[in-house]
């Protein structure tokens, strides 16, 4: 496998980060915390075996010497499939997001910095 594949992610255990209801509702008043918990909040096992942020990963993918700091997320946009099915996880389709990675440089142009950038997440293909 290539290195940095994520091969396992875990959620670190319930405290102030929200999450999604037991019946699968999706708390759309914090959809920007819940994706911003999602950035800062998971541990992700990368094919060499280490743990990280899944921050981290997408900012390796962006900035390879950069440290991932926090994730502010501005807009979440939900796609669900059908206008007459509940909005919940179940038939949510895709999910957009526009956010900023704050990180940490190496001081050759800055010492922190900010990349802004928007994901579309699938959940029909899992990516």
């Amino acid at each position: 496998m290539e290195e940095g594949i994520v091969q396992d992610i875990a959620v670190k255990p319930p405290g102030d980060t929200p999450q999604i209801a037991s019946d699968h509702r999706l708390p759309e008043d914090r959809l920007e915390f819940l994706a911003e918990a999602y950035f800062t909040d998971r541990d992700v096992r990368k094919s060499d075996g280490t743990l990280t942020s899944l921050g981290q990963v997408v900012l390796d993918q962006l900035h390879p010497t950069a440290t991932f700091v926090s994730a502010s997320v501005h807009d979440v946009q939900i796609t669900y499939r059908g206008d007459s099915l509940e909005k919940d996880w179940k038939n949510a389709q895709i999910i957009n997001l526009r956010l900023t990675l704050h990180w940490k440089g190496w001081g050759v142009v800055t010492d922190d910095g900010w990349t802004k950038l928007t994901m579309t997440y699938d959940k029909e293909v899992g990516r």
